[in-house]
Parts: structure tokens; C-alpha cells; sequence
């Protein structure tokens, strides 16, 4: 029961980290300076928050320790930068529901190098769940018009398996130190911020072909945009929200095998994104959206009885 109910809070917070991700990334023209800027400041943000927070433990500053974080750290900015040009060269949709299947990589890590086993109910609430995530996949696929290029396939390929290997390393930290999550969430986060503060000095905002007057004022549009409160309000709440996040998916690293777990959570994610879709964006489920809403809830009852 009690388990039920932090995975509750976990979609909570799951479903406003979602809400405020997109409204700090649309507060902002689309550009990879940008996306690298949302990265800093998304991990800083983090990294500050989790400082102020209990526990109040020593960060042992040694290679076998460090390497984990900082591991996850590089993966999780190639992984996102990434993604960013996936989602630049192919259609959105298709590419967000691509990018969910890094959850394999660490599923086959469990079952090889932890021995995480099944049961036959738990398997069909696996089989469930890649269900769900192949109904979703049609129902954006037949919606995308956009062209889906090999450098686009490239690109999605390359991010889903870095985001895989990111989570790999915190599997592994998980089962190599205990009682530590908060010291690998701050090292995580700093590293993070460093790497993508590092790229900040290297890129320059993308300058559009337009005259010099209309750039110019587009130009100051954007200084004031940069600075403006409310959009790190949004990365803020967004930030908070991601380290409940990370907080929870550390504890259930502990708790439930990765054969189970990562299939729990992407049914959760995929029941929370489409509650959020529609309830704040507007956006509606069409016939495959629904049965796949339908096989995630079944997924999610098998996995966890």
C-alpha cells in the first residue's frame, strides 16, 4: 500500500515536472544554444536545491564513487543534445516515444549482471507494457507527416542508447553503495551543470536571416525573454519537481527488481503524459492512444500484485 502510494506521488510530480519543462522550453525560441542554456540552469537549479536538504552527509571524493555520477552526467547531455537534433530532423511525436525504449538497456543489465527474475504474471504485465509502448507508437506514427531521414534515425538511435547507459550507471551505484541517493543526485546535477555550462562558451545563439532592424528588435526580445522571472520560475518548479523524481526512481531501484520496475514506470509515464496532454494542453487520444492507455493500467495492476 504504501508502495502504491509513492508511486502515486511519483506520477504527481512526474506529470508537473512535465507541464513546467514545456512551459519554460516554449517560454523560449527553439535554438541548441538555448536547449543547452535550459540544461545549466535546469541542473543547477537541482544541484542548489538538493544542498539545502537533508541528509547532511560528506560527498567521499573518490574515483570508484565518482564515476558513477559524473558517468551519468556526460551520457544524460550527449543523450539530450541529441535528442535535440532528433527532434529538429524528425517528427516530435515519434521521436519521444523512440526515445522511451532506453529503458530496455537497463531491464537486460538487471536480468544479466543482478539476476532479476520473473514470474509468469509479472512477465505478462511486461509484455503489457511493450504492448503499450507499441500502440503508442503507431498512434504517433501514423499522425507525424514529417520526413524520417537516416540522419534522423541516427540521431534518436544515438540518444535512446546514451539515456540507457546514463541510467545503467545509476543502477549500478545503486547496488554498489547504499543510503547515499542525495550524494549521487548533487554530483549528478553539478556535473551536469558544468558540462553544459563548458558548451555554453563554445556556442553562440543561431542569428536568423533577417534585417538588421527586425534583428535587432528580436534580438532585445530575447535578452528580456532570457531574464524574464517567469521563466526560471518554470525551470525552478521544474527543477524541484525533477528531484522528487529522481529521489523516488532512487528508492525504487532499492525496493523492486529492474524487471519489474522500468515497465511499472513507463506505463506510469505514459498514463501520466497523456493525463497531462489533455488536461492542459488540449491535446486528444485517438483509438490506439486509448487501448494503449488501456494495456498500460493492465500492465500496471500485473506488475504489482
Amino acid at each position: 500500500m504504501m508502495l502504491a502510494l509513492w508511486f502515486f506521488v511519483f506520477a504527481l510530480s512526474r506529470g508537473l515536472n512535465s507541464v513546467y519543462v514545456k512551459k519554460a522550453q516554449s517560454s523560449r525560441k527553439n535554438g541548441f544554444y538555448n536547449a543547452v542554456y535550459f540544461i545549466f540552469m535546469y541542473a543547477l537549479l537541482q544541484a542548489i536545491f538538493l544542498f539545502a536538504i537533508p541528509p547532511y552527509k560528506n560527498i567521499p571524493m573518490t574515483m570508484d564513487f565518482l564515476i558513477y555520477p559524473v558517468c551519468f552526467g556526460i551520457c544524460y547531455i550527449i543523450s539530450y543534445s541529441l535528442l535535440f537534433f532528433a527532434l529538429a530532423e524528425g517528427p516530435t511525436g515519434l521521436t519521444n516515444v523512440i526515445y522511451t525504449f532506453h529503458s530496455i538497456l537497463p531491464m537486460i543489465t538487471g536480468f544479466i549482471l543482478w539476476k532479476d527474475t520473473l514470474d509468469f504474471i509479472k512477465a505478462v504485465g511486461v509484455v503489457f507494457a511493450a504492448i503499450t509502448i507499441y500502440l503508442f507508437y503507431l498512434s504517433v506514427k501514423n499522425g507525424d507527416k514529417r520526413k524520417k531521414s537516416l540522419r534522423w534515425i541516427l540521431f534518436i538511435v544515438s540518444a535512446t542508447v546514451f539515456m540507457g547507459i546514463a541510467v545503467v550507471f545509476t543502477q549500478a551505484f545503486s547496488h554498489t553503495f547504499t543510503g547515499m541517493d542525495k550524494q549521487y543526485l548533487v554530483l549528478y546535477t553539478v556535473s551536469s551543470s558544468l558540462i553544459s555550462l563548458v558548451l555554453l562558451m563554445f556556442i553562440k545563439p543561431r542569428k536568423s536571416k533577417e534585417k538588421t532592424e527586425d534583428r535587432k528588435k528580436n534580438e532585445a526580445k530575447d535578452l528580456t525573454e532570457k531574464h524574464t522571472v517567469r521563466y526560471y520560475v518554470f525551470v525552478l518548479v521544474a527543477a524541484v519537481t525533477q528531484n522528487a523524481v529522481n529521489l523516488f526512481f532512487m528508492y525504487f531501484l532499492t525496493v523492486m527488481p529492474s524487471t519489474i520496475l522500468f515497465p511499472t514506470l513507463n506505463s506510469i509515464n505514459i498514463l501520466t503524459f497523456v493525463l497531462v496532454g489533455r488536461l492542459f494542453f488540449g491535446e486528444k487520444l485517438n483509438k490506439l492512444s486509448f487501448i494503449g492507455i488501456c494495456c498500460s493500467i493492465v500492465s500496471l495492476v500485473l506488475l504489482n500484485i
